[in-house]
């Protein structure tokens, strides 16, 4: 269905699908990550994106947490 659909990527948190998702070479972004693209893409500032995150901290590794915190620290579009 990606394939055919001409999506640019898939959203998902879930680590299994993920998994099947790498298989096949689908490109995809977990919530964490599309807080950081729409930062880099001036859709939301540092503030509103490190809020973002903190919302999400609860349900992210720590390793990703800080990856992302740190890149929309340093990012500036």
């Amino acid at each position: 269905m990606f394939q055919a659909g001409g999506y640019d990527a898939i959203g998902s948190d879930d680590r299994q699908f993920i998994r099947s998702l790498r298989v096949f070479g689908i490109p995809y972004l977990t919530p964490a990550t599309c807080i950081a693209a729409m930062h880099k893409q001036g859709k939301q500032k540092a503030s509103e994106a490190l809020k973002g995150l903190d919302e999400l901290a609860a349900y992210i590794s720590a390793s990703e947490y800080h990856t992302v915190r740190l890149f929309i620290e340093k990012w500036r579009p």
